[in-house]
């Protein structure tokens, strides 16, 4: 028996009303992104006004040693996680998903950071405290969770909680970071 292959099906025209409704989700979304990460750059003079010039060395030690692993161990899962969460919708297990992945991103954060300090003291780099290491893992944890948390707000085409969510984690990272200042 033989199967005739059929050419695909051209895809249907996209109105000018859902073009328009594209251009303003990725609008909205560009635009919460950059007050969200922008906050950032707003911190700069309260961290070197606050820290001596050998705490702020630490800080940046061990802020860019938790931020390498963080996109060895957690960035790459969330570009898998947001091809797989479809397949996830389409199977009516998204909330599994979302825990599941998160719990293995921890994890994966967790143990490489783990080894990375481990390592460290062999390296001929430049060493923080290990509280500050701890610390700056911890924060940079947490924000791959929430970051997490966004791009599957974002996969759901949830604009207005996704915009809540970009803005509202770069207040919680400003607000935090100053309470580290006061406190350290």
């Amino acid at each position: 028996m033989s199967r005739q292959l059929e050419a695909p099906a051209a895809p249907p025209a996209e109105s000018g009303a859902s073009v328009g409704r594209g251009l303003g989700r990725s609008l909205a979304y560009f635009a919460t992104m950059v007050v969200g990460q922008g906050m950032a750059f707003l911190l700069l003079p309260f961290v070197t006004r606050a820290l001596t010039p050998e705490a702020y060395g630490e800080y940046t030690i061990a802020l860019t040693v938790s931020s390498l692993v963080s996109m060895l161990a957690s960035s790459w899962l969330r570009n898998v996680a947001l091809r797989l969460y479809f397949d996830a919708e389409a199977q009516g297990a998204t909330r599994g998903f979302f825990v599941g992945t998160a719990a293995l991103q921890a994890l994966l954060f967790a143990a490489l950071y783990g080894l990375t300090l481990l390592a460290l003291p062999a390296l001929p780099v430049g060493q923080a405290s290990l509280g500050v290491y701890v610390s700056a893992g911890l924060a940079v944890l947490l924000g791959d969770l929430a970051v997490h948390a966004t791009t599957m707000l974002r996969a759901e085409q949830r604009v207005g909680w996704f915009s809540v969510a970009e803005v509202g984690g770069g207040l919680v990272r400003f607000a935090a970071t100053l309470g580290g200042l006061a406190l350290g």
